[in-house]
C-alpha cells in the first residue's frame, strides 16, 4: 500500500515539475522597496483578428499563503487547453516578489475569455521548482480555482476562469506537499476551500479562487 502511494505521489510530483518547467518570464529588475507590490503589468500584444476597439481586461493575480518572502514567484497565464494540458507554452508569464507572504502579478491588454493561471515559488532563485530525492516538490505552487488533479496538474477545464472585460482580481493560494507519511490526502493549501462568484458570494468546496471585477 505504501509503495503504491509513493508511486502515485512521485507520478504527481513529476507532472507538477513538468508543468512548472514551462513557466517562464522576463528577468526581474533588482530588488527594491516596492518588492511585493504589483510589478509592471505583463502586457499582451493585440491578437490577430481582434477588433481594435474591443474591450480588454486587466487581470490582477493575488497569491496568498506563501511560507516566506525569499525568492521569486513565476506566474503564467494560459488561454487554451493544448497549451495548459499538453505543456505547449504559456500565453504570457511574469516574475514577481513577495511581501508579507503574498504577491501580485498583473496581466494587461487581455481579451475577455477563458484563462487559467499557474505559479510556483522559486524560493532559492535557481529558476525551477525544486524537489526532494523522491521527486516531490519542496517549494510552493498553485493553480487558478485552487484546482488540483488526481495524478498531476489539473486540466485546463478544471482551472479555467471566465474573465470579463475591465479590471479583474483573481485570488490564489499557495500549496505545499507535506512529508510522505501525510500525502494520502495530496498537497495541502494554506487557503480556505471556498469559491466566490463575480459578486463575491461564496460557496464551500469548489476551490478558493476569487474572480471579482475591480472598482476603479
Amino acid at each position: 500500500m505504501l509503495r503504491a502511494r509513493r508511486r502515485i505521489v512521485c507520478l504527481f510530483a513529476a507532472a507538477m515539475v513538468s508543468q512548472a518547467a514551462q513557466i517562464t518570464a522576463d528577468p526581474l529588475p533588482p530588488p527594491s522597496a516596492d518588492a511585493g507590490k504589483a510589478a509592471k503589468p505583463a502586457s499582451l500584444p493585440a491578437a490577430a483578428g481582434t477588433p481594435a476597439g474591443q474591450a480588454r481586461s486587466t487581470i490582477t493575480v493575488r497569491i496568498e499563503g506563501l511560507r516566506h518572502d525569499r525568492g521569486t514567484i513565476y506566474v503564467a497565464l494560459y488561454d487554451n487547453k493544448r497549451a495548459f494540458d499538453e505543456k505547449k507554452g504559456q500565453l504570457v508569464g511574469a516574475q514577481v516578489r513577495s511581501r508579507n507572504r503574498g504577491a501580485l502579478a498583473v496581466f494587461d491588454n487581455v481579451v475577455p475569455g477563458k484563462y487559467a493561471v499557474a505559479f510556483f515559488h522559486d524560493e532559492n532563485g535557481n529558476g525551477k521548482l525544486d524537489t526532494n530525492l523522491l521527486g516531490i516538490p519542496t517549494e510552493g505552487f498553485g493553480f487558478s480555482k485552487d484546482a488540483m488533479g488526481k495524478l498531476g496538474p489539473p486540466t485546463f477545464a478544471a482551472a479555467a476562469l471566465s474573465i470579463p472585460a475591465g479590471p479583474v482580481s483573481v485570488v490564489m493560494h499557495a500549496k505545499y506537499f507535506e512529508t510522505l507519511r501525510n500525502t494520502s490526502a495530496g498537497p495541502t493549501s494554506t487557503g480556505t476551500n471556498n469559491s466566490a462568484d463575480a459578486k463575491g458570494r461564496t460557496s464551500p468546496g469548489a476551490g478558493a479562487t476569487t474572480v471579482r471585477p475591480m472598482t476603479r
